[in-house]
């Protein structure tokens, strides 16, 4: 207990470093927590996104890839687009089992004429999509909302629906959680086509297959089809997570220097701590504390220190997860519904030992040097 009460003595002697130094430790291990719950949160939600989709093969624009993807999940403006008559050389492939037929973009919505995707969807959609609770197809004076909006905006089924100046009848609500974005807004795919001007359009063609495990025999098929990219399910992964891995270089780019910034402020703070009271450190020798009983005094100093910053850093990453996670898909438009940042027991404990890890090395060399006060440096001191 003495030598956990003489490591915050020590700490406090210099209240604004100890402070300065808890706080660049807190960021560091905020930034670190993060990371580690946006590689696991992110896959899930990928994972999570691509299930629910329902289908085995997507036909997509030729283009850019990302571009593509980026729509399916998220919802844009086309800049490319599949056309409709691709749609039943799609239906006479060989292996194809269910053809459905989506739009997307956004308009605004509701009252107060908020921005929102608006998923156009044909007849079949609710049967490769059966999660989200709809029983059958749209009419084309009909809408369906995402659990989440219809919540914001008070809306329940009856009710009158403004989409870009037109009113439609809410005749079904997702059911919550059955989709990773719920701020969706799902209308007949005509209706859909003309509010985004898109007219004879499609942002994409979900398939299923007749055999899942023959799916990549059945996208060989459908790439002899003119002016069509296919990609399975799983090529679509991998596309996504090619996109998302510079962006997680950058992070840990960014993780690595505020790292070594805490560790200079670790450095810095126990050298300054040290070299003021090394007539004090002398004192303790003179009276028989060992080497190795000031060596570990003053490296649990660092202890304490790293653990007081990584606990409130940890403690931030929790509450601010679900904030961060929305900044970030903001700046990454690709990035699948959902929390992308799940932060767990794991990724907390793995931060705490790091930054205790790095606290401890970043303290060695000024603990080592009040270790080898001698005794007769304190009359020096005083």
């Amino acid at each position: 207990m003495s030598f956990i009460k003489l490591a915050f003595k020590g700490l406090l002697r210099r209240p604004a470093g100890f402070i300065a130094a808890c706080l660049t430790i807190a960021v560091a291990s905020f930034v670190l927590v993060l990371s580690l719950g946006l590689s696991q949160g992110y896959d899930s939600a990928l994972l999570s996104n691509i299930s629910s989709i329902g289908a085995n093969i997507l036909a997509i624009p030729k283009g850019c890839p990302y571009e593509a993807t980026g729509v399916i999940l998220s919802g844009g403006n086309l800049r490319y687009a599949v056309a409709e008559n691709q749609l039943e050389p799609i239906r006479k492939t060989d292996g194809v089992k269910i053809v459905s037929a989506v739009i997307m973009g956004q308009r605004p919505v509701g009252p107060y004429k908020k921005v929102h995707v608006i998923v156009g969807a044909d007849e079949n959609y609710h049967l490769m999509r059966p999660k989200l609770g709809f029983q059958k197809p749209f009419a084309e004076n009909e809408v369906a909302l995402g659990y989440k909006i219809s919540q914001v905006l008070s809306a329940k089924v009856g009710d009158n629906f403004d989409i870009s100046g037109k009113t439609y009848k809410i005749t079904a609500i997702a059911d919550k959680g059955a989709t990773e974005d719920e701020d969706l807004v799902f209308v007949n795919l005509k209706s859909a086509q003309n509010l985004l001007k898109a007219e004879g359009m499609l942002s994409s063609i979900l398939i299923q297959v007749d055999d899942p495990t023959k799916s990549d025999t059945v996208a060989k098929k459908l790439m002899t089809i003119p002016d069509l990219q296919v990609v399975t399910i799983g090529d679509f992964q991998a596309t996504i997570s090619d996109f998302i891995s510079g962006a997680r270089i950058a992070i840990l780019s960014v993780l690595v220097i505020i790292i070594l910034i805490a560790a200079v402020g670790i450095l810095t703070t126990q050298a300054s701590s040290v070299a003021e009271r090394k007539g004090e450190i002398g004192m303790m020798r003179a009276m028989g504390a060992t080497g190795g009983q000031v060596l570990f005094g003053t490296t649990l100093e660092a202890t304490i220190l790293g653990l007081i910053g990584a606990i409130t850093g940890i403690l931030s990453g929790f509450v601010l997860s679900s904030s961060v996670s929305d900044l970030i898909k903001k700046s990454l438009p690709q990035s699948p519904g959902g929390n992308i940042i799940s932060i767990g027991w794991t990724s907390a404990l793995i931060t705490l030992a790091i930054v205790i890890v790095i606290s401890v090395l970043a303290a060695y060399g000024p603990a080592k040097n009040a270790a080898s006060t001698k005794p007769t440096e304190a009359a020096s001191d005083e």
